[in-house]
């Protein structure tokens, strides 16, 4: 037999991680494309990697190349997977090792750098005497490196038997090869069913009580209408459950059921899941207006923009489309933004599809069932496959739908760690590969992909306005301004007519949230005698201070450290505190209100905070839970919001109004407050019109050549030396810079929050939407790879972040 050599892509964070090595004859006969396999790279290492090419010539026949390890017992990825993952490496600038990394879970890829722990049960009932000695020496956390070293005769096929038998554990994931799906419980015996003499006498045994008896002829008399239809699956038609369960759907109390038992009628069952039953225990849905739409407009539109004013997060699922997808067999992927919303849903979603129909896959949930979805996945297995921005990894077989909720949320982006993505993009992509139809849901959709729906590119579904539960809830608009002329504020930033509204809710025993996008007591601490402004010696930024632990803390980096007794240039103690944060305006709130219950979302717990009168917060993102409960909702200074250094703020500012107002149907009131006239969002709110919102964007950002009309990357450079750091980030900009096309801004210095890192800068480069994308990546990557390339750069990193957020 000729000697077969493959192409390995290793989860290694550079350029090159591909790499050739040869197939032993013993495993040259199985296939190989697009397996997870287990190979030795370095000094003492193995790494897992996956088969991306199957060669008969070595590249280099002088190279005596080394021989794959072990073929892991796994289906070979999809085809797609290799594709989705080159994609994302090129768009994103990062290497292709990085996104294997994040593709495959660390229970699939053991690799020498993973460190493991050891199942002391397991090892005892193992009975291998060397193998105790072995792994008592080691550590708590281990390599395979050091397992080895301490066990010598060992084979690394023994290191993953062991792994696969769960001996040795993998210590951050805690589980390696996939558990089967099973279904444990109570269910008809049809051993029982099918001898005549036992029927005989549990009808003697019964015929004194009449629910026992009724229930008894009732599974008897299906079990013999599906043996003469010829039903294949008549003796186990319905899938085991508890006794509990037994008795709810006969309608008859515990005491019955049990009774049935214990003659034999019911027993003990296991069953292991598979497609087919899958796809039995789907439940038919009522038709919602959202899936009906879809069906009559857009059937066969592969990318579908879905915009529904109005509407809260549930009734922004397609349930019926869903469910359709599911009947024949199909896969379904849900993406959503935050845990937060994930919670929200799946109790709906489990209550509509079932549990056994439900694959999550998030970090909330325990690594194991995290590593069974991934393998439910691969191996085609019908199902709505729920999660954050990872889940858009998982290597379908039978995708037909993606939905992703709220498209325009920050949330599907990743930053750290590699590879820093949007899931959004990451997943319209995957539905092209796989031939699914994409659907993106929102309330309020971003500009960037109106202005995409307006071209043509997208499907574009406008869904009537629907007005909320809450429909009889007020809007309040109070201009700061006037009130502080006419002396009508009090506590700081609080106008009378908040004050009054308030006090009605109290008194009608209301919940009122007030948000105010401060954090701390105070924006700043200076000196009275001097002026000289406290500010963080590493960022050159104004110091914040907390009340609650007396602490000055850095709003960018997190430097902190306790206020000083006196003037650090003077040495008078007339430091004082200017601006008002939540902590101070909750200290009004107080003051103002004594006999109230006041809590800041995030420093009591959840259930001291849903028990209070009024809630305070400086987030964008209010819990549903929260919301569903007020009946006042007061933006105490709506400017914070628009005057962010975003281009984008003035867009999340009238989603924010939009969140709180459609997630919060007790809602009775809604005050904003502001001090500049005229604001674009704040007018196209009270409009009720996205399209005045979404002309002002696209005008303002036209003007300046910001995306949609352009495309913006960052490129980030760190280094451990900080004259090194500013003088390659100068370097890098200067030489950007002799590309005309190119708008570079920067470097701008960063704060530092890494351990090895003493400065960083991020450099930030404007590309013209009419210029080849793919090539001003390449020129970059390629000008980032010279840089580096020179001996006295060694300490320095350069990264790249694409289409920001």
């Amino acid at each position: 037999m000729s000697p077969v050599y493959v192409e390995v892509l290793l989860p290694l964070p550079t350029q090159k991680c591909r790499y050739t090595y040869a197939v032993p004859v013993g495993m040259q006969s199985t296939e190989l494309l697009y397996k997870l396999v287990c190979v030795s790279f370095g000094h003492g290492k193995v790494y897992s990697g996956v088969v991306v090419e199957v060669l008969s010539v070595p590249p280099d026949p002088s190279i005596n190349y080394k021989s794959i390890i072990e073929i892991y017992p796994y289906p070979p990825l999809p085809t797609f997977s290799i594709s989705l993952l080159e994609w994302v490496a090129e768009y994103y600038m990062c290497s292709q090792g990085e996104v294997l990394k994040a593709m495959i879970p660390a229970a699939y890829r053991p690799d020498g750098e993973a460190h493991y722990g050891v199942d002391e049960e397991r090892l005892e009932a193992s009975g291998d005497d060397n193998l105790l000695r072995a792994l008592s020496a080691l550590p708590k956390r281990f390599t395979l490196k050091q397992f080895k070293q301490t066990y010598p005769e060992t084979t690394f096929k023994l290191l993953l038997e062991l792994l696969h038998q769960g001996i040795i554990i993998l210590s951050d994931e805690q589980g390696m090869a996939p558990r089967p799906k099973v279904v444990k419980g109570w269910g008809v015996s049809s051993s029982f069913l099918s001898d005549s003499s036992k029927l005989d006498h549990a009808r003697e045994m019964l015929k004194r009580s009449r629910g026992a008896i009724r229930v008894f002829e009732q599974i008897v008399s299906v079990h013999d209408a599906r043996l003469k239809s010829g039903d294949r699956d008549a003796d186990s038609p319905l899938l085991p459950v508890a006794l509990i369960s037994l008795a709810e759907r006969y309608g008859v109390g515990i005491a019955v059921i049990k009774k049935l038992r214990d003659l034999g009628v019911f027993e003990e069952q296991e069953v292991l899941l598979d497609i087919q039953q899958h796809r039995q225990i789907q439940e038919t849905l009522v038709e919602d207006d959202l899936s009906s739409s879809l069906k009559v407009q857009y059937p066969d539109a592969p990318i579908v923009l879905a915009h529904i004013e109005a509407s809260n997060l549930s009734q922004r699922v397609p349930y019926a489309l869903i469910s359709e997808t599911l009947r024949t067999g199909g896969q379904v992927l849900l993406l959503c933004p935050t845990q937060e919303a994930l919670h929200e849903l799946e109790p709906l979603l489990i209550s509509y599809y079932s549990e056994h129909s439900l694959f999550p896959f998030h970090s909330n949930i325990p690594p194991y069932k995290r590593n069974n979805t991934w393998y439910e996945a691969l191996q085609g297995t019908s199902g709505l496959y729920v999660g954050l921005r990872k889940a858009v990894w998982l290597p379908f077989r039978a995708l037909k739908t993606v939905i992703i909720l709220d498209e325009e949320h920050v949330g599907y982006r990743q930053f750290e760690p590699a590879p820093r993505f949007n899931a959004l993009n990451v997943s319209l992509v995957l539905a092209k590969y796989c031939r699914a139809q994409a659907i993106m849901t929102t309330a309020s959709p971003s500009v960037e992909r109106q202005l995409l729906a307006h071209e043509g590119r997208y499907a574009y579904l406008n869904l009537p306005s629907r007005e909320p539960d809450n429909n009889s809830a007020t809007l309040q608009l109070i201009s700061l301004k006037d009130s502080f002329k006419k002396n009508k504020v009090r506590g700081r930033l609080l106008s009378f007519e908040v004050l009054d509204a308030l006090r009605e809710n109290i008194q009608a025993g209301g919940k009122a949230l007030l948000l105010l996008h401060r954090k701390g007591y105070a924006r700043y601490v200076t000196c009275e005698d001097c002026g000289m402004t406290l500010e963080c010696p590493q960022c050159n930024v104004t110091y914040r201070y907390f009340e609650n632990n007396k602490n000055i803390v850095c709003p960018l980096c997190g430097h902190h450290d306790a206020v000083p007794h006196s003037c650090p240039d003077c040495g008078q103690t007339s430091l004082t505190f200017g601006g008002t944060g939540i902590e101070r305006l909750a200290q009004e709130v107080r003051y103002i209100y004594p006999e109230v219950s006041t809590t800041v979302i995030g420093e009591e717990s959840e259930a001291e905070g849903m028990a209070s009168d009024i809630l305070l917060s400086s987030d964008y993102e209010i819990p549903r839970k929260i919301l569903r409960a007020l009946s006042l909702i007061v933006i105490v200074q709506f400017d914070l919001l628009t005057m962010k250094h975003d281009f984008r703020a003035n867009e999340r500012a009238y989603r924010l109004l939009c969140h709180c107002q459609n997630e919060a149907p007790k809602l009775r009131k809604f005050i904003i407050q502001y001090l500049s006239e005229h604001q674009n969002a704040l007018l196209a709110f009270q409009a009720k019109d996205y399209n005045l919102l979404f002309e002002h964007e696209l005008q303002q950002r036209a003007l300046v050549k910001y995306p949609p009309f352009s495309r913006m990357i960052d490129a980030y450079v760190e280094s451990s030396d900080k004259r090194q750091a500013y003088d390659l980030a100068t370097l890098f900009v200067d030489r950007a810079q002799q590309l005309t096309e190119l708008s570079v801004f920067g470097p701008a210095p960063l704060p530092v929050r890494k351990k090895w890192v003493e400065a960083g800068y991020k450099l930030t480069f404007m590309i013209p939407i009419d210029e080849d994308l793919r090539a001003m990546r390449r020129y970059l990557e390629d000008l980032a790879g010279e840089i580096l390339a020179d001996k006295a750069a060694r300490a320095t990193r350069i990264y790249f972040d694409v289409d920001p957020l």
